[in-house]
């Protein structure tokens, strides 16, 4: 049955609507063999049975006539009225030798063609009694021939007539039969009409049904899949093996399921696990799945070289390089921007730090930094204002001190109070001193 399934889907429904119409056609033809044979059979019906039977009628009839005109021919009385007798005799016989001769050609069966035989043989028996009695008419013997027809005539047209009545009986009986015959015959044919146009209507829902459903259960099992698949459930497979466009969309939909599950999810998994060893390959110039794949890893690749170039700049001391932003595109190009602003934003303060450091340790005391900065930021940048403000000081009591030597208060002294840690020893040191 595999063969059938096979079956492109147009071939299926051709081969099923050709064997609905070979069934019609069949049915058709019962129909018209079983008309041509009650025809024909009528036909027989009224050429070998009901004709017969008229012949036999007629052979009957003439016989009647004949019996009749013989014993006219007894008491006849002038020459004239025998001439006419002799030739009613002679068109009677001629009517039976024609009715017999139709009756022999229409009706060939056996069980006739031995009643006709029978028939002719109790003929000629009755011919020789008529022979016999017109000669002696002839001869004007009547009395003679009269007494010859009542006594060896009347035993001659016993078994004639009999065998009349006979032919006739058999030839009613094959009549009836072949009546009932046509009517089996009919009866048989409308059952075999009906039970084939049953056939053929049972054939019809059935080769319907199943077509419907070897097309429509997996399509339906395919619709199933794609649902499943809109999901992100992609392991169901249809695994139909049949070669018609069903089954050729089915391998391909399975096809396609394992594709998106080993080429593309498997390795959706992998680069989401970090690992970009994976080259795709695109399946034909058409693909539209596996060049964005590729642009996915390649902009990670490039992602990682990136970051690790800035780390390596970075530990070496070269805090000015910065990612190339034109290489990117969309959320890859806001990444290396932000890390760019990070390093802007960490290197920035830091780069003020060190000039202010710089700058205090040449005795160049700058300005206090009034710039905002945020968190670690602005406890760099309160510090760097405290020891400013701490060097300031120290200067303003070095000046306040060399001012009153200059002046000749020897008594001044710096308040050492107004330091802190090492500043404070510095200027107590410096008290001590001029103490």
């Amino acid at each position: 049955m595999k063969w059938f399934y096979d079956l492109k889907i147009g071939t299926k429904l051709i081969t099923s609507f050709v064997l609905v119409a070979l069934v019609g056609a069949f049915l058709a033809y019962v129909g018209i063999t079983s008309i041509k044979a009650a025809d024909e059979s009528d036909t027989a019906l009224y050429e070998k049975n009901l004709v017969p039977i008229t012949d036999v009628g007629t052979i009957a009839t003439a016989f009647q006539r004949l019996r009749n005109n013989m014993l006219e021919l007894t008491v006849s009385k002038t020459e004239a009225q025998r001439e006419d007798l002799f030739a009613r005799i002679a068109d009677r016989r001629k009517e039976i030798a024609t009715a017999l001769a139709k009756i022999e050609d229409a009706v060939t069966a056996d069980e006739v063609q031995e009643k006709i035989k029978e028939f002719k043989e109790a003929r000629e028996g009755y011919i020789a009694v008529q022979d016999r009695v017109i000669e002696l008419c002839k001869d004007e013997r009547m009395a003679e021939a009269q007494a010859y027809l009542l006594g060896a005539g009347e035993k001659a047209r016993k078994p004639y007539q009999e065998k009349i009545e006979a032919l006739e009986n058999i030839l009613t009986t094959r009549g009836k039969n072949r009546v009932v015959q046509n009517t089996v015959d009919a009866e048989q044919a409308v059952t075999t009409m009906f039970i084939f146009a049953v056939t053929g209507f049972m054939l019809s829902i059935g080769l319907g049904i199943f077509i419907a459903r070897i097309i429509s259960r997996p399509l339906q099992r395919g619709v199933e899949m794609m649902q499943e698949m809109s999901k992100g459930h992609i392991s169901a497979r249809l695994n139909i093996t049949t070669k018609d466009e069903v089954g050729v969309l089915a391998q391909t939909m399975d096809e396609f399921a394992d594709k998106l599950q080993n080429k593309v999810v498997a390795v959706m998994d992998r680069v989401a696990a970090g690992n970009l060893s994976d080259e795709v390959d695109d399946s034909d110039k058409q693909d539209a799945i596996s060049p964005a794949l590729k642009q996915i890893i390649t902009s990670l690749r490039n992602l990682t070289a990136e970051a690790k170039r800035l780390t390596e700049a970075a530990l070496a001391g070269k805090l000015s390089t910065r990612g190339d932003v034109s290489k990117y595109q969309g959320a890859y190009k806001e990444i290396v921007q932000g890390v760019n602003d990070t390093l802007d934003g960490v290197i920035g303060p830091l780069n003020v730090a060190a000039e202010y450091v710089d700058r205090i340790a040449k005795g160049d005391i700058p300005a206090k930094i009034t710039d905002n900065y945020n968190g670690d930021f602005n406890e760099i940048k309160n510090n760097l204002n405290m020891a400013i403000d701490a060097v300031n000081a120290l200067v303003a009591d070095a000046a306040l001190l060399s001012k009153a030597a200059v002046e000749g208060k020897l008594s001044t002294r710096a308040d050492a109070s107004k330091h802190h840690g090492d500043y404070r020893k510095i200027v107590q040191g410096v008290n001590d001193t001029l103490d």
